[in-house]
């Protein structure tokens, strides 16, 4: 799916099946005729998670600098892998940081239809679910051998 994110003159593609994929698409590949970042204003921001809203969980938005940190490293892993060099440590220590900043647990509930289960993401530990989600998302996609 397609989408203007803040008018005619910027353009992103949303709708990938890895969220992380969306997030890397929010800034021009290094060599692009344009260098838009498409996160760069509060408003971008937000508009972007009430687009990704329903694939990641709820909770608080995380810090504009945590989201482009997060970027950052995946975009960074994302160019080592397609260029055939090695992943920069530093882009996995990231990741790692915002997985472990808010695991997450399965619950099974008993409710009126039956047993389901429901994942839990552990706020207490300060870390922000939706990032730790993104990051979780593309550590499976990225460790599957492609």
């Amino acid at each position: 799916m397609a989408i203007s994110a803040t008018g005619p003159r910027r353009f992103a593609v949303i709708g990938e099946p890895v969220v992380a994929v969306d997030l890397i698409n929010t800034i021009a590949a290094p060599g692009s005729p344009t260098a838009d970042d498409l996160l760069t204003t509060d408003r971008d921001v937000h508009a972007w998670w009430r687009i990704e809203g329903t694939r990641v969980p709820s909770g608080d938005l995380p810090d504009i600098r945590a989201l482009r940190r997060l970027r950052t490293a995946l975009r960074a892993m994302i160019e080592a892998l397609v260029d055939g060099r090695p992943v920069p440590q530093a882009a996995v220590a990231d990741l790692n940081f915002f997985m472990q900043s808010a695991p997450a647990s399965t619950r099974l509930l008993l409710t009126e239809a039956g047993l389901r289960t429901e994942i839990q993401w552990h706020r207490e530990y300060g870390g922000n679910p939706r990032l730790a989600f993104i990051a979780t998302q593309a550590a499976e996609f990225l460790s599957d051998p492609w």
